[in-house]
């Protein structure tokens, strides 16, 4: 993103916390005192009035949003989240999903009547392992390696219902879905290495190679946010 502005001539705002979802009206389940230090309601709040004050011009929402819809991953992995500024317990993987799609919902409802651009960035494929695992289990070959990596469609599976709930959203706001599948997956696979470098940091993190590679997505998907404000 710090590329993209560099070239663009603009500039940029980043803001986020580990486990919270850039959404609205909603609170990341991740103990009490995690919600003490790292309060997604109030974040996510705070942002959306300076987004409104200081009259910005479009927002990007980044999230691993199959985290907070359950199983992500083919293992346990589900940080839930509930509708309010307080710990709701318990969740369950049934309610964590319906107050997502609520809060995506809210998000670009608040956005968008405001006149902002908003764009959704898609998950980008998850591995099963992280890269130092997969290297381990390896011969030491790309090809190797790679043999470890997701496969396209168990990728497409596991995104189905978060692209699902994001896209119905998507298209009822006008908002743009961004897809890095067509940079990330080749033909049945969705590889941890190419040219030698590894794509991903850990098991669903871009590496700063992968980064790199998915930027020219980005600048294209936001082309008119650049555009209008230049």
């Amino acid at each position: 993103l710090e590329s993209i502005a560099s070239r663009e001539g603009i500039k940029i705002l980043f803001t986020g916390a580990s486990g919270c979802p850039p959404l609205l009206g909603v609170q990341s389940l991740r103990g009490e005192e995690t919600i003490r230090r790292h309060n997604c309601f109030q974040l996510n709040d705070r942002i959306a009035r300076y987004v409104d004050e200081n009259k910005i011009p479009g927002v990007l929402l980044i999230g691993r949003w199959s985290y907070y819809t359950g199983n992500s991953s083919g293992k346990e992995d589900w940080n839930p989240i509930a509708k309010g500024d307080v710990a709701s317990f318990p969740a369950t993987i049934e309610t964590s999903r319906a107050d997502l799609e609520y809060a995506v919902d809210k998000t670009m409802a608040q956005y968008t009547a405001k006149g902002v651009k908003v764009f959704v960035a898609e998950d980008n494929p998850q591995q099963p392992m992280d890269p130092i695992l997969a290297l381990r289990r390896s011969k030491g070959t790309v090809e190797s390696i790679n043999a470890w990596a997701v496969s396209r469609n168990e990728h497409a599976v596991r995104q189905n219902l978060p692209n699902a709930l994001l896209n119905k959203a998507v298209r009822f706001y006008g908002a743009t879905p961004i897809s890095f599948d067509s940079v990330l997956c080749e033909r049945d696979s969705c590889p941890f290495v190419e040219g030698d470098q590894f794509l991903y940091f850990d098991d669903d993190h871009l590496s700063v190679t992968g980064s790199s590679r998915i930027e020219p997505v980005l600048r294209a998907s936001m082309a008119s946010l650049w555009e209008s404000i230049k």
